[in-house]
């Protein structure tokens, strides 16, 4: 399996998903794992077998480089409609009013 430089491998179903729904600290923690990969800080690969809100950013600013706090922003928000989508869509498919992680639970 082909590793990006990231951490992503090319197969992303084989990173669990352990980001929770959105709160006050939740930027900060993406902000805080973008600051330490541009800052050169490596994570284990047991690290990232697990999608955190800190390794997220971390993962793109691997890829993207230090690029100011109002792209990391965007960026963030981005995210959050997206996991919002995907939750929505699994409680449909599921039939399920109550998820781990879903929005109001973290």
């Amino acid at each position: 399996m082909t590793e990006s430089r990231a951490g992503l491998k090319a197969r992303d179903r084989e990173i669990e998903d352990a980001r929770l729904a959105p709160c006050q600290r939740r930027p900060d923690r993406l902000r805080m794992g973008w600051r330490e990969a541009t800052m050169g800080k490596r994570h284990r690969e047991k690290t990232l077998k697990k999608l955190t809100w800190e390794n997220l950013g971390w993962r793109l600013a691997m890829l993207f480089g230090d690029t100011g706090s109002k792209w990391v922003e965007e960026v963030y928000e981005w995210c959050i409609r997206q996991q919002r989508e995907h939750i929505s869509a699994r409680r449909r498919r599921l039939g399920s009013e109550t998820l781990p992680g879903a929005p109001g639970r973290g």
